[in-house]
C-alpha cells in the first residue's frame, strides 16, 4: 500500500510531513503539514489509477499553495476560495507538464453524480460540480472556442468535463426536462466555464493560457463566485425540473414533425443528418417555445413562471457594477386609439351580484347574503407594459390578440434615448392605436424602467410587465437600477412576463380579477 506514498517533503523541502490514506475527501493541511489522498494503485472497478491524478494535484498544494487563506473579504466565501485554487493548481500541473487530464473517479459514478444533479440539484451545486470537472488535458498555449449545442465542448478539455457535457446533452435531448431547468443548467455550466477561463487566461479579453497564476487571481474573483452561489443555492422543485406525460408528449410529436420535414427537405443527401446540424439544436428550443402554448394553463405553469421570473432577477445580477443609479425623465403619452375592436373581442362581463341597485335579479338571496340585486362587472382586467426596447418586438395584431384574451385590458408601451423616456397609452376601453404609431415608437433604449414600473403601480390591476429584464438606466447596467425595479415589483404587485408570446397564454389566467 505505502509503495504509492507522494513525498511532500522532496516539493515543500519541509520535514515532518504525515501522509494518511482517504479516498472520500482527499485534502492537505499546509499548516500542519499533513496531506490525506488515496494510497492504492488502479481501481479494481475501473481499472484507472484515480490516486495518481488525486496525489499529483496534492502535491500541486504543496507546491503553490499559501499556508493559510489569509483574511477573506466581506461575504466571501471560503468554498468559493478553494474551488478557484483547485482551478489553478490543476492549471500550473498541466502547464508544468504534469498531466491531469485522467479520471479522477470512475466515469460511471461521475456521470451518475452529473444526472443527480440535473434531477434534484441547485444551479450552485452544478456550477460546483462544474468547476471540480474543468481543467485541461494537456499543456496549450491558446484557449479556443469550439463549441457543440452552444456549450463549451473542446477537443482539449479533460475528460471530466466532456463527460459533464454528454451527460448533459443527453438528458436534454431526451425531453423530460422543463425549458426553465435548461435555461438553468446552461447558466450554471456557462457560469463555470467563465470563471475557469478567468483564472487561466493572461487577461478576461484574451485567448492566450498564462503559463503562471498567483493566488491574488484567486481572491479577485472569489467575491463575485460566492455571491453566485449564495444566489443560486435553493433546490429545485419538480414541476421545476421535469415536464409531465402531457407535455413531453406534445414536445416530442413536435420534435418529430421538425424531424421530418427537415428529412424532406434534405431528402437527396443521406449524408446529412438531422443530428449532426445546427438545425436539430435550434429545432429543440423552438419546440419548446411551439409547444408551450398549447392546451390548458395549469397550477404547474403558473408555479414555473414564478421561478422562472427569479432566476432570471438571479441572471440579471451577475456583472452589474456598482455604480449608482440615475433614472431619465419620463414623458406620458395618450395618443389616439383610433382602431376600435369593440366587434372583434369577447365582452369581459359578467352578472355580479348586489346588495343595493336598481334591478332584481337573484330574489332566492334574501334569506341568505341579501343580494338581489345585478349589475354588470368586469371579468377580466388589468393593465399590460411593454417594454419597447430594441431587444422587445410586437405587433399590432399582437396587441389584438392580447385585448381577445383580455377584453378590458389597458396596454401601454415605453422606451427611452439618453436622459429622456416616453411611455405610450397604446390600447384601451376596447380600442388601439394604428400599427404604424407602434412601429413608429418601438425600439431604442430603455432609460426609465423604473418610472414606467411607478405609473402601472398605479393603474388597475393585475399589473403585468413584459420584460426581458434587462433593466438599464443612465449609467447603464446598475445594481441598484435593478435592485430598484425588483422591489418595485413587490411593493406594486407587478407580475413579470417575458415576451408578448407569453402575455397572449397566461394573461387571461393571470388577469382574472374574480
Amino acid at each position: 500500500m505505502m509503495e504509492h506514498r507522494p513525498f511532500p517533503e522532496i516539493v515543500s523541502q519541509d520535514k515532518d510531513w504525515e501522509v494518511f490514506e482517504e479516498t472520500q475527501r482527499p485534502r492537505t493541511d499546509m499548516t500542519n503539514r499533513k496531506m490525506y489522498v488515496p494510497l492504492g494503485g488502479a481501481c479494481t472497478h475501473c481499472g484507472i489509477n484515480h490516486g495518481r491524478v488525486i496525489r499529483r494535484h496534492e502535491l500541486g498544494h504543496v507546491k503553490w499553495s499559501p499556508k493559510s487563506l489569509g483574511k477573506l473579504g466581506e461575504g466571501v466565501l471560503e468554498e468559493a476560495v478553494h474551488l478557484l485554487e483547485e482551478i489553478r493548481i490543476n492549471h500550473l500541473l498541466c502547464m508544468h507538464g504534469i498531466p491531469m487530464y485522467d479520471w479522477h473517479t470512475c466515469q460511471e459514478l461521475h456521470e451518475m453524480r452529473m444526472r443527480e444533479l440535473i434531477e434534484k440539484g441547485s444551479v450552485a451545486d452544478i456550477m460546483k460540480f462544474g468547476l471540480a470537472s474543468i481543467f485541461l488535458k494537456e499543456r496549450y498555449r491558446y484557449l479556443g472556442r469550439a463549441t457543440k449545442s452552444g456549450h463549451y465542448y473542446m477537443e482539449y478539455m479533460g475528460k471530466e468535463w466532456v463527460s459533464l457535457i454528454d451527460t448533459y446533452e443527453k438528458f436534454k435531448d431526451s425531453g423530460t426536462l422543463t425549458w426553465n431547468r435548461i435555461e438553468d443548467i446552461d447558466f450554471a455550466i456557462a457560469t463555470a466555464y467563465r470563471f475557469w477561463r478567468n483564472m487561466v487566461a493572461i487577461s478576461v479579453r484574451s485567448d492566450k493560457c498564462a503559463s503562471e497564476i498567483s493566488f491574488k487571481r484567486v481572491k479577485k474573483y472569489a467575491k463575485e463566485l460566492s455571491e453566485i452561489l449564495l444566489l443560486w443555492g435553493e433546490l429545485p422543485q419538480s414541476y421545476d425540473v421535469f415536464l409531465d406525460e402531457q407535455e413531453q408528449k406534445e414536445l416530442a410529436d413536435e420534435r418529430e414533425r421538425r424531424r421530418k420535414e427537415f428529412e424532406e427537405k434534405h431528402a437527396d443527401d443521406p449524408d446529412y443528418k438531422y443530428e449532426d446540424s445546427y438545425q436539430s439544436t435550434n429545432d429543440l428550443e423552438e419546440s419548446y417555445k411551439e409547444t408551450g402554448g398549447v392546451g390548458q394553463v395549469t397550477d404547474n405553469d403558473i408555479k414555473r413562471l414564478h421561478t422562472r421570473n427569479k432566476n432570471d432577477i438571479a441572471r440579471q445580477s451577475v456583472n452589474r457594477h456598482d455604480q449608482e443609479s440615475q433614472w431619465g425623465k419620463m414623458h406620458i403619452h395618450k395618443p389616439p386609439c383610433n382602431i376600435n375592436l369593440s366587434n372583434r373581442i369577447r365582452i369581459g362581463y359578467t352578472n355580479v351580484a348586489q346588495d343595493r341597485g336598481q334591478t332584481i335579479k337573484d330574489i332566492h338571496r334574501w334569506t341568505t347574503d341579501k343580494k338581489v340585486f345585478g349589475r354588470k362587472g368586469k371579468v377580466y382586467g388589468g393593465t399590460v407594459l411593454i417594454d419597447a426596447s430594441g431587444s422587445m418586438r410586437f405587433t399590432g395584431k399582437d396587441i389584438l390578440e392580447i385585448m381577445q384574451e383580455v377584453p378590458a385590458v389597458t396596454i401601454a408601451m415605453y422606451n427611452g434615448y439618453r436622459n429622456e423616456g416616453h411611455l405610450r397609452i397604446i390600447a384601451r376601453n376596447g380600442r388601439r392605436v394604428d400599427e404604424s404609431y407602434i412601429n413608429e415608437h418601438a425600439g431604442s433604449g430603455n432609460v426609465v424602467d423604473l418610472p414606467a414600473l411607478q405609473w402601472l403601480g398605479k393603474q388597475d390591476p393585475r399589473r403585468i410587465w413584459v420584460s426581458d429584464m434587462q433593466v438599464v438606466d443612465n449609467n447603464g447596467l446598475t445594481k441598484q437600477g435593478l435592485d430598484e425595479c425588483i422591489q418595485a415589483m413587490k411593493r406594486l404587485n407587478i407580475f413579470r412576463l417575458a415576451d408578448v408570446d407569453e402575455v397572449k397564454r397566461y394573461a387571461k389566467r393571470l388577469n382574472k380579477v374574480r
